[in-house]
């Protein structure tokens, strides 16, 4: 059995300034392909800047190569920039059930 080292990434995607209909229509599908994505666990965090000028996002993978694969699925591929970043780690909070008091 092969070991396969997964690393982080965080992905900076440059959106477009001008959100023509041919890319708001696209949006939908984005959603659900990063749904898809999330629960296949190859990305872990999406973020979108409040002026919608920027997405961030941490994808787990094995080589940049797999991830510039992975953003070449999306509906959005043809109207953004982007640039790879190989983390040495990333923390999140877990999230869960709040901690039950028997008080």
């Amino acid at each position: 059995m092969e070991f396969m080292n997964m690393f982080d990434y965080m992905i900076e995607i440059d959106l477009p300034f001008d959100l023509g209909e041919e890319f708001v229509s696209k949006i939908p599908h984005q959603r659900v392909a990063v749904d898809r994505l999330f629960q296949l666990g190859k990305i872990r965090t999406y973020s979108l800047a409040l002026d919608r000028r920027k997405l961030w996002i941490v994808a787990s993978a094995e080589s940049e190569e797999q991830v510039a694969d992975l953003i070449s699925q999306f509906p959005i591929y043809d109207y953004i920039k982007f640039d790879i970043f190989k983390l040495n780690f990333h923390n999140t909070a877990k999230i869960g059930f709040p901690q039950v008091s028997l008080n």
